[in-house]
């Protein structure tokens, strides 16, 4: 039992080894990236490791666009003849810049060396450019099959 007049009250130690498990999973993944940036005496890694990151928001903000763009058209009224030129803006984003963006970072990733930091930042590197890169390629062709089944 704790004091009440104790100013740091303490956790219970877990009972069950999952439990031991899962909390020592939790912490060492809260700072593994942390971590392996500073142990990762590559240039390349951490530079490709920022492409990957850069490219996961930019596919947040191409699938963002194609939505934006989706709803815009879908909603009453006369937007032009060309309007639906709009829903080409987000694919040609995707294939003329998070494409070769997403195809430089995993070369500048697999390129280099093997270390552990280097190790968890190319996990975490490929983990966020094919996500990225999958995610936003599945919204756009959601939209699209969607815009056909309007159409």
């Amino acid at each position: 039992m704790t004091d009440p007049l104790s100013p740091v009250e303490r956790k219970a130690p877990p009972t069950r080894p999952e439990e031991v498990d899962a909390e020592i999973k939790a912490h060492d993944d809260a700072r593994t990236i942390g971590q392996a940036w500073r142990s990762c005496a590559s240039r390349v890694m951490k530079t490709g490791f920022v492409f990957s990151i850069a490219t996961l928001v930019l596919c947040v903000i191409d699938t963002a666009i194609a939505l934006y763009f989706m709803v815009w058209l879908i909603s009453p009224g006369f937007k032009g003849g060309t309007a639906g030129f709009a829903l080409l803006y987000a694919p040609f984003f995707w294939g003329a810049v998070l494409l070769p963006l997403g195809i430089i970072t995993i070369v500048m990733v697999a390129s280099v060396g093997s270390s552990k930091g280097i190790r968890v930042l190319r996990s975490r590197a490929y983990m966020f450019t094919l996500v990225g890169l999958a995610g936003s390629l599945v919204v756009i062709a959601g939209f699209f099959l969607i815009t056909l089944m309007l159409a």
